[in-house]
């Protein structure tokens, strides 16, 4: 079972008029978007879409998992729409570098885009025959203000 996750930028011009911070970013051809937002009021939201259809939003900060390593901070949402039990668990994440704002200057990186599917039976990963777990890479250009 194959996922084709893809993520979306937020345009919502209201959305964006509360904006605090943000990281956007695209792959060239523009099929792969992310959005992750911070507003002033707290609130946060990450949103991706495959082609023009919303695949996940997440607004809770809680279902958004950021994690520190060596690589990068790695943020991931979990991808309901594609996960169901004795199937498949899907995640869908961004690998952010470390960066500094300063003078409301936005930063403009390269990183990549990550789609994971893991796939599972009702005997867990264990009963899976084969590959258990599939990975995409996307590269994306991002910027963060």
């Amino acid at each position: 079972m194959k996922t084709f996750l893809m993520f979306a930028l937020i345009t919502a011009s209201a959305a964006l008029a509360h904006a605090e911070s943000g990281i956007f970013c695209t792959n060239a051809a523009h099929t792969v978007k992310v959005s992750y937002l911070e507003t002033n009021s707290g609130k946060v939201i990450f949103m991706y879409t495959h082609g023009k259809t919303v695949q996940v939003k997440a607004t809770e900060a809680d279902a958004i998992s950021m994690e520190k390593s060596l690589l990068g901070n790695v943020m991931t949402v979990r991808n309901d729409k594609t996960s169901s039990p004795d199937k498949a668990s899907s995640y869908v994440g961004v690998i952010l570098p470390q960066y500094n704002l300063s003078g409301g200057t936005a930063v403009t990186f390269e990183t990549q885009a990550v789609e994971t599917t893991i796939k599972t039976s009702i005997a867990g990963p264990a009963g899976v025959q084969g590959l258990a777990q599939e990975t995409h890479y996307y590269d994306v250009k991002c910027s963060a203000n």
